[in-house]
């Protein structure tokens, strides 16, 4: 064990984990799509680490840019003004859907979805906010609570005044539906949610409009168009939550540009920055956010004001506009598409395949037919757990390649930097480490 390892177990505690589990090798280097660990080995890195690093690790544009911004102004209080932050904003208008036109600036995305939801109570004076199971939102306590996976049951009861509507997941429709003949109950479901809990009540509804938690569900055509219709309806603001698909992750700056929807608010994070900086804001349409003209907003952040994190932000966009880097996660997408559909070909416990662009999320079971899981769809704390994927986990770094699998699905997130060659790689690892999994492993993972 390397002297990092030992102090890493004697004074760490990693997220998400059982520390005496933690086994993920000591990275000492990255470039592009490309990470080394402190021996040398070379691994592929499909998570994007945590679908934040878009742009790839260390392009020389942005270390320039955090070296200038380090030399002119690293601080001020969010109350002051800054021209890093003025640009910013701007910039962000210019991407983002609609008239979403003003931001507010936060640290993360999870504080993102924090602030959403109290600015929607404020503007609102309604209490009452709508998520959706099998979703995720953040890790700070609110957030925690808008999210619908069970990592959320750990952390007690949550804050009042949420409610979760059952998830969009058309492979497994909780209302026992099949597109297109399902009425698009996913959505209609939101009109009884708020006939129930009185729409007078209802402050906002929060999507993400790719769904992450349980691995890229993405919605039908209708699905968001409907709940945008509902909420004009009913008066609630709609929130969409973009901190993962955000900034060319699905082929597009956001994922509601796929269906051309604009929602009320929008959280980012995670791709702003590009895991450059620590760096996420809710972007608001004009019409809502005059509210805070004549009215205060009561909270904030310290270090949601420091002009090198908009510095670096800004150094992204001209990274992703430079490089036509949205255009090419849509481009790379496809053939990462058309790859997969090779191995569903190969490896019959393939069930579904779903994404767009640079985000997609292969759902494995024991057959086609029954459609029944190889391992819990509902994962929890389980990391060291023993089950019939366990060969394939350990496989793929073992060939050079870090990918994500959440409870039965594997989670493609590489950089939007990647190569046709190394996606080409990493499609041939999967399809020697799919080889891996036998049918005699499920009853250890049941």
């Amino acid at each position: 064990m390397s002297q990092i390892r030992d102090l890493d177990r004697a004074h760490v505690l990693h997220p998400w984990s059982t520390q005496s589990k933690v086994t993920s090798p000591v990275i000492a280097r990255a470039s592009g799509a490309l990470l080394w660990d402190e021996d040398g080995r070379e691994y592929m890195d499909f998570m994007s680490q945590l679908c934040n690093v878009n742009v790839g690790h260390g392009d020389p544009r942005i270390v320039e840019a955090i070296k200038t911004a380090a030399d002119d102004l690293i601080y001020t209080a969010p109350t002051f003004l800054n021209r890093p932050q003025s640009t910013l904003a701007r910039r962000l208008a210019e991407v983002t859907p609609g008239d979403l036109n003003r931001s507010f600036f936060t640290t993360s995305g999870s504080e993102a979805n924090e602030s959403a939801i109290q600015l929607a109570r404020l503007v609102t004076g309604r209490e009452k906010i709508i998520s959706r199971y099998r979703s995720y939102h953040g890790a700070t306590y609110a957030a925690h609570t808008l999210s619908g996976g069970k990592l959320r049951l750990h952390a007690g009861p949550g804050i009042p005044g949420v409610i979760h509507a059952l998830e969009q997941y058309c492979y497994r429709c909780p209302f026992g539906q099949s597109y297109p003949g399902c009425g698009i109950e996913c959505a209609s479901q939101f009109e009884h949610l708020f006939e129930l809990e009185g729409p007078d009540l209802i402050a906002a509804v929060i999507v993400e409009p790719i769904a992450h938690n349980d691995g890229v569900l993405v919605p039908p055509p209708e699905y968001l168009a409907r709940l945008r219709e509902l909420c004009d309806r009913h008066g609630v603001l709609l929130i969409f939550d973009e901190v993962l698909t955000g900034f060319g992750r699905t082929g597009r700056w956001f994922a509601a540009d796929h269906w051309s929807v604009v929602p009320d608010m929008m959280t980012i994070g995670k791709g702003l920055t590009s895991g450059y900086a620590a760096l996420g804001a809710v972007v608001i349409r004009e019409e809502v956010a005059r509210y805070f003209d004549d009215h205060p907003i009561p909270f904030g952040f310290t270090n949601s004001g420091m002009p090198m994190a908009f510095s670096i932000a800004n150094a992204v966009i001209d990274v992703l506009v430079d490089d036509d880097l949205v255009a090419e996660a849509d481009r790379k997408g496809r053939i990462l598409s058309a790859g997969l559909e090779v191995l569903r070909d190969r490896h019959p416990i393939i069930g579904d395949i779903r994404g767009r662009g640079l985000m997609y999320g292969v759902e494995l079971v024991t057959d086609r037919i029954s459609k029944a899981p190889l391992t819990a769809t509902l994962a929890g704390l389980t990391a060291g757990t023993i089950d019939a994927l366990t060969p394939l986990r350990a496989r793929m770094p073992e060939l050079g390649l870090l990918l994500q699998v959440r409870g039965n699905v594997l989670r493609f997130y590489p950089p939007l930097v990647i190569s046709e060659a190394q996606i080409g790689r990493a499609l041939d690892i999967v399809d020697d480490a799919l080889s891996l999994v036998r049918p005699e492993a499920l009853s250890a993972s049941r």
